[in-house]
Parts: structure tokens; C-alpha cells; sequence
């Protein structure tokens, strides 16, 4: 699966439903997916393959592949949608709205990253 077929996965499920739990959390985590892949696959453009290293070793890597500021976005949007995939009882689950914008980032970032398919 490449990257822009969980991005597109992601926006279908909003699509379907803004007011359901378990959708925004399962768009969230295909877009945390795509996100992943593509650190993943600027990295091993890069250096070579890796042998799955944490993604917050991944993201401490991803500084020397791609400008600082491209690589603060990644770590906060990483964070935020890892936030909308977990149930919280004390908090709401995300909006519609901010799952665009994540998928939105995510779909930007993918390009800029230069993400492509990458097996695991």
C-alpha cells in the first residue's frame, strides 16, 4: 500500500461519518501510517535500510534529511494524530475538521519528505 493510497483511506473514512468515534480514530491512525512510512522511506533513501528503529529515533534522524522546520511539523502532527487514536474518557475525540488538516499535512509532508511505498 503506498502512502497516498492511506492518505485517500483516511479521507474516506471522514468522509463517511464526522460524528462516529471509531472512524476519526481509524483515520488517524491511516494517516499516522502514511506519515510513518514516508519518515521512513526519506530515511532509507538516504542511509539505507534500517532495521525498525522507534519512530521517535526515526524522527530524531529525520533532522539531518530534511530542513528543521519540516522536521518539527512531522514530529507534531506524528504526535497529534497518535493523541486521536486513543480513547480518552475525559477528552473528545477529534473533529472532522482537525482530521483534514492532519491528512492535509500528512499529504504535504509526504511530498516534501519525498515518502513513497516502503514495505515492512
Amino acid at each position: 500500500m503506498t502512502v497516498q493510497d492511506l492518505i485517500a483511506d483516511a479521507r474516506a473514512m471522514i468522509a463517511r461519518s464526522e460524528s462516529v468515534d471509531a472512524w476519526s480514530r481509524s483515520a488517524a491512525l491511516l494517516a499516522r501510517q502514511a506519515l510513518e512510512r514516508s519518515v521512513c522511506g526519506a530515511i532509507e533513501s538516504r542511509y539505507g535500510k534500517i532495521d525498525r528503529p522507534s519512530f521517535s529515533s526515526q524522527l530524531i534522524v529525520l533532522r539531518s534529511v530534511v530542513p528543521d522546520h519540516v522536521a518539527k511539523e512531522v514530529a507534531w502532527t506524528w504526535s497529534a494524530l497518535s493523541a486521536a487514536t486513543h480513547a480518552h474518557g475525559y477528552e473528545l475525540p477529534a473533529t472532522g475538521g482537525e482530521l483534514r488538516r492532519w491528512i492535509d499535512t500528512v499529504d504535504r509532508l509526504a511530498t516534501e519528505i519525498g515518502g513513497g511505498v516502503v514495505s515492512r
